[in-house]
């Protein structure tokens, strides 16, 4: 006589339990991760952002005759000054100095600035910030 149930097929009980252990420590694996992922790009957005507010201004600079930029260029400020903006959180500040040919600062008078913009902003309660910075020269 034939045994009815030797020829079944299926998962038995436990094979579906190990089945969903494993997916289950594969979804909390993921799901920690995911979080860290989205720091890092929001962490990246505000880096970008203040790589342009300090690239911008650098740029407005080197447009200007070299006689003209004196004293401290820009002090440490908000970039905009409309609490609603997304530029509100960034501060910026603008110095230069005179360079020698070892682009050493100097208190001398040279043909060479050293123009450097630094961009601001609190990231998770810690100051953050981004620096550029470019030399110029009489044209």
């Amino acid at each position: 006589m034939k045994n009815r149930f030797t020829k079944c097929f299926g998962f038995t009980l436990i094979e579906t339990l190990i089945a969903l252990s494993v997916f289950a420590i594969g979804i909390v694996g993921v799901s920690q991760v995911f979080p860290e992922g989205l720091k890092m790009a929001r962490e990246s957005k505000k880096t970008s952002v203040a790589s342009y507010l300090a690239q911008s201004k650098i740029e407005e600079i080197v447009g200007q005759n070299f006689n003209d930029i004196k004293d401290t260029i820009e002090a440490r400020h908000h970039v905009t000054s409309e609490p609603g903006s997304v530029y509100y959180q960034y501060e910026r500040e603008t110095i230069w100095h005179y360079v020698n040919s070892d682009l050493d600062e100097t208190d001398n008078i040279t043909d060479l600035k050293k123009i450097t913009t630094t961009v601001y902003w609190q990231e998770d309660g810690i100051e953050e910030s981004f620096q550029i910075a470019t030399l110029i020269t009489i044209k």
